[in-house]
């Protein structure tokens, strides 16, 4: 099942204990995203990263790039 993402669900991802980052694991499911979503994750990377406490290898928007399936260019 194909489920679109918006940025507030990235954002909730970030969060270990977020039932949207729990399902985001499941195969069941494919997650699309706005190529603009993820340009509002780096805008606000140093927030996210204080917010839940993250260091840099623990914040990668490339790796949730790759979890949100192809990008359409």
């Amino acid at each position: 099942m194909m489920l679109v993402a918006d940025t507030s669900v990235l954002f909730s991802f970030f969060n270990m204990r977020s039932r949207a980052r729990e399902l985001s694991t499941l195969k069941a499911f494919e997650l699309l995203s706005p190529e603009f979503a993820l340009a509002e994750l780096m805008e606000h990377k140093a927030d996210i990263k204080m917010w839940f406490s993250l260091s840099d290898p623990q914040y990668s928007t490339s790796e949730l790039a790759g979890s949100l399936g192809p990008q359409e260019g």
